[in-house]
C-alpha cells in the first residue's frame, strides 16, 4: 500500500473520496471561468471557510505576495543607496583630487614619471612632497570662488580636530573651514628678518629644505647643515628667486651621527660667528638607509667647492671628523668632503650589500629627487629586538645628542645676539609624546624624541629667564607615510591616500613660536617679564612662548 492511502486511511478517507473531492473542485473552477458561477455566492460559503482554514495551515511558512514585494523593495532601496553612496564617493574623490594639495602632487607624479620616458615604467611612486603653488591669492585663483562654496556630497572627518564637515577649501582637502582657514594663513605668514642669523640643521630636503628657504625669504642669514652640501647647493641655486636670497646661504657639511665633528662644528661656529638668533634642530633619522641609498651623489660631492654666488659652502675643517672619514670602509676619492665620505662608513651589514641587493634601482628618483628605496621593510616597522645597536646609537646621536651638543656650545652665540629675542626649537614628534598610545614598532625613534622633549621640558625656563632664549618643541604634523615604499604605494592606490599637510605646513608649525615670539616683542612686550609657560596657555599679550610642545600651533601634553 502506498504511503499516501496509509495516511489517508488514518485519517478516515479513502484516495477515492479524494479523487472526487478533487473533481469537485475543478468543476466549481470550471464554472466559476466560465462565469456560470459566482466565487463569491452564499452556496459556497462553506466551502470558501474549510478551503481558507486549510490553506492557511498549508502555506502559512510560505511567504506571501505582499511580503515577497516588501522583499523585493527592500532589495531595490538598498541597492539605489549603494549606487547614491558609490556616486557620492566618486563625486568627493574628484573634489579631493581638484585640492591644489592634491593636485600639485599627483601633477609632480605625473611629470616624474613622463620625464623617465618608460625607462622605470612600474617603479613604485606615491603622491608626495610639497605644494608650491599656494598663495594667498589661491582661493581666487583656478577654480574660482564658486569651486571653493561648493561642498562634500558626505561629510569628511578633519585631520587635525576631528570634527566632521562639508565645506570644500580650495588647498587642503582633509581640514575643516577653521582649521583650513588657520593652516593656510600660518602657511603664508612671515616677517621681516632682516639681521637675524639662523641655524637649520638637515636643511638639504624636505622640511628643513622649506625651514631654510622660508628664512631667506624673509630676509634672514641661514646656516643650513648637511651631510651633502654640493647637493643641497644645487637645490637651493635651482629656486626660481634664489639670486634674491643666496648671498645670506652658508651650507655647512657635517654628519650628525660623529658626535666629535658636532662639537668642532660648534667650536668653528663660535671662532667664525658674531652672533645667533635662532637654532632650529630638525636633524632627523627615523628611517635608516644603507649606504648604497646615497651613492648617487658621491660623483657630485667628490667635485671641487663652488661659491654659492656670493654665500661659500663650508666644508668643516675638524681634523677630528677627517680622521673618521679617512677610516671608513670603501670611501669614495679623497677630494670629497668629509661628512658625504662617512655616509659611506659600514656600520650595519646592509651597508655592504649592493644596490640591487637592497632593491635601490640605479635612476630610480622619488618626487623629492631622493633614491627609491623599495625596501619591504625598514626603521619603521622594527620591534625592540630587531634594532640593531649601531642604528639605536646613530639616533640617538642625530636626534637628541647633537641638539644637544648645539644648544650648550652654541648658547653664547645666542646671548650675543644683538636681538632681546632668541629662539631655539627642536623639532619633535608624537613619537616622543608620553600621552600617547604606542605601537610596538620603532623604539629608538620614539625614545629619541622623548629624550629631545625633556631637553626642552628641562632647560626651557633657565634659558628664557636668564639670557632671553626661547625654547620649544614642535611636532610638524603628518606629512610622510613612513612605511616601506611598496607598502605606502599600496595604501595610496586602493584609499586614494595622501598626507593631509606637506613639507611648507611643517616649516610654518617649526617656525611659527619665533614668529609669533617676535610679534609678541614688537607689540611692546617688555623682556624681562615673565613669558608664557606650559600646555593649555592661550593669551596672546604675554611674551614669547617657551617651554611648550606645540602640535597643530597650539601647546599640547608632554
Amino acid at each position: 500500500m502506498l504511503d499516501k492511502d496509509v495516511a489517508l486511511k488514518a485519517a478516515g478517507l479513502s484516495s477515492t473520496e479524494l479523487a472526487d473531492c478533487v473533481s469537485v473542485l475543478w468543476r466549481l473552477h470550471e464554472a466559476e471561468e466560465s462565469g456560470i458561477l459566482d466565487p463569491n455566492a452564499n452556496c459556497l460559503r462553506p466551502l470558501r471557510k474549510i478551503l481558507s482554514i486549510h490553506l492557511h495551515k498549508t502555506y502559512s511558512h510560505l511567504p506571501q505576495k505582499s511580503a515577497i514585494d516588501e522583499s523585493e523593495r527592500r532589495r531595490a532601496e538598498k541597492d539605489r543607496k549603494r549606487e547614491r553612496r558609490q556616486r557620492q564617493l566618486e563625486a568627493d574623490k574628484r573634489f579631493q583630487e581638484n585640492s591644489q594639495l592634491r593636485a600639485s602632487r599627483l601633477a609632480k607624479l605625473q611629470a616624474l614619471e613622463e620625464e623617465d620616458a618608460g625607462m622605470l615604467k612600474g617603479q613604485l611612486r606615491i603622491p608626495d612632497g610639497p605644494s608650491m603653488e599656494a598663495t594667498c591669492e589661491g582661493a581666487e585663483g583656478e577654480g574660482g570662488a564658486d569651486e571653493v562654496e561648493q561642498e562634500y556630497c558626505r561629510q569628511q572627518a578633519c585631520y587635525i580636530c576631528k570634527v566632521r564637515f562639508s565645506e570644500r577649501h580650495h588647498f587642503y582637502s582633509h581640514l575643516c573651514p577653521a582649521c583650513a582657514s588657520l593652516n593656510f594663513e600660518k602657511r603664508n605668514q612671515a616677517r621681516d628678518l632682516s639681521g637675524r642669523t639662523a641655524l637649520v640643521t638637515g636643511a638639504r630636503v624636505k622640511i628643513g629644505f622649506q625651514v631654510a628657504t622660508k628664512l631667506l625669504r624673509m630676509g634672514a642669514r641661514v646656516l643650513a647643515t648637511t651631510r651633502f652640501p654640493q647637493d643641497a647647493r644645487k637645490r637651493y641655486m635651482a629656486e626660481p628667486d634664489a639670486e634674491q636670497w643666496l648671498d645670506r646661504l652658508q651650507i655647512i657639511g657635517a654628519d650628525f651621527r660623529f658626535l666629535a665633528g658636532v662639537e668642532a662644528m660648534c667650536l668653528q661656529l663660535r671662532r667664525r660667528e658674531q652672533y645667533l638668533d635662532i637654532i632650529v634642530n630638525n636633524a632627523c633619522q627615523t628611517i635608516r638607509r644603507p649606504a648604497a641609498y646615497y651613492a648617487h651623489l658621491l660623483h657630485e660631492e667628490a667635485q671641487p667647492y663652488p661659491s654659492l654666488t656670493r654665500g661659500p659652502l663650508l666644508q668643516l675643517e675638524s681634523s677630528l671628523a677627517e680622521s673618521l672619514a679617512d677610516e671608513a670602509l670603501s670611501l669614495p676619492p679623497s677630494g670629497m668632503g668629509s661628512s658625504a665620505a662617512l655616509s659611506q662608513l659600514l656600520v650595519l651589514e646592509e651597508d655592504r650589500l649592493k644596490e640591487e641587493a637592497v632593491a635601490l634601482p640605479a635612476g630610480a628618483r622619488d618626487v623629492n629627487g631622493q633614491q627609491l628605496d623599495l625596501r619591504s621593510t625598514n626603521s619603521w616597522l622594527l620591534k625592540l629586538g630587531e634594532v640593531e645597536t649601531p642604528e639605536a646609537v646613530e639616533v640617538f646621536c642625530i636626534n637628541a645628542m647633537a641638539p644637544f651638543i648645539l644648544n650648550s656650545r652654541l648658547r653664547p652665540l645666542l646671548e650675543s645676539s644683538p636681538h632681546p629675542d632668541r629662539y631655539v626649537v627642536n623639532v619633535s614628534a608624537m613619537e616622543g609624546k608620553f600621552y600617547r598610545y604606542k605601537q610596538p614598532t620603532h623604539p629608538h625613534t620614539n625614545m629619541a624624541k622623548a629624550a629631545l622633549n625633556m631637553m626642552t621640558r628641562t632647560s626651557a625656563e633657565d634659558m628664557a629667564m636668564s639670557s632671553g632664549i626661547y625654547m620649544n618643541s614642535v611636532d610638524t604634523g603628518w606629512i610622510n607615510d613612513e612605511n616601506p615604499l611598496p607598502t605606502a604605494q599600496r595604501i595610496a592606490e586602493s584609499h586614494q591616500f595622501q598626507t593631509p599637510i606637506d613639507e611648507v605646513d611643517a616649516a610654518a608649525r617649526i617656525l611659527d613660536p619665533v614668529l609669533g615670539g617676535m610679534e609678541a616683542v614688537a607689540s611692546g612686550y617688555v623682556m624681562g617679564r615673565r613669558p608664557r609657560k606650559g600646555a593649555g596657555v592661550e593669551e596672546r599679550d604675554s611674551g614669547p612662548m617657551w617651554g611648550c610642545f606645540l602640535k597643530d600651533y597650539k601647546p599640547t601634553e608632554w
